[in-house]
């Protein structure tokens, strides 16, 4: 049982430790006790130590929609010391500023980008399989996806993403409206709009 500090004549039986054990039957000090209590060893969790801020123990979590969250609470994408684990590499390679979009060109930041898995694998976290991304590229890019495309210069390309391209006349919803009626898709895309010219 425990014994008051200044009545203990033992020490505390983890090596360095010179604290009086404060637990006499376990012989542990009060700091050690509740580590061993709380994390099942008497060894810290160096939660300063490690490559790049990492703790060594508990560093990865597996989010239910199969995303990777590495604990680093000194990173600027952390959330509640935790950061997704592509999004930490992409910082890594680009810092602050992101390129464009990959696919339309769009000027991306960190508040608004997607960093898309190329593979489609959400572990597969290696640099040469991440590229950043708008949220329409990102959410209309895969092949199973109920979103329409259609080819333009070689390209599939969605009609968000058609009605991004310079020298494009229209808005998103009339776009869609000339193709759907039929319209070409350079037509579509390039043709003044006479009903509303302003």
């Amino acid at each position: 049982m425990r014994k008051s500090r200044k009545n203990s004549l033992v020490k505390c039986k983890i090596e360095g430790c010179d604290r009086d054990a404060m637990y006499i039957e376990k012989e542990l000090c009060q700091k050690h006790y509740f580590r061993i209590m709380r994390n099942g060893h008497a060894t810290t969790l160096n939660r300063r130590e490690g490559k790049e801020g990492f703790r060594e123990s508990k560093d990865k979590i597996f989010t239910p929609n199969g995303y990777v969250r590495i604990y680093n609470y000194k990173h600027p994408l952390s959330v509640k010391n935790y950061v997704f684990e592509h999004r930490f590499v992409m910082y890594r390679k680009y810092g602050e500023t992101l390129p464009p979009c990959e696919l339309c060109g769009k000027e991306i930041n960190w508040d608004n980008c997607h960093i898309d898995h190329i593979d489609e694998n959400r572990l597969n976290n290696t640099e040469s399989n991440l590229r950043p991304l708008c949220r329409p590229c990102n959410t209309g890019r895969t092949e199973r996806s109920t979103i329409k495309k259609y080819e333009y210069l070689g390209k599939l390309l969605t009609v968000t993403q058609l009605s991004k391209i310079n020298g494009v006349q229209v808005c998103r919803a009339h776009l869609k409206r000339r193709i759907d009626s039929g319209m070409n898709i350079t037509n579509a895309m390039f043709s003044k709009n006479i009903t509303h010219p302003k």
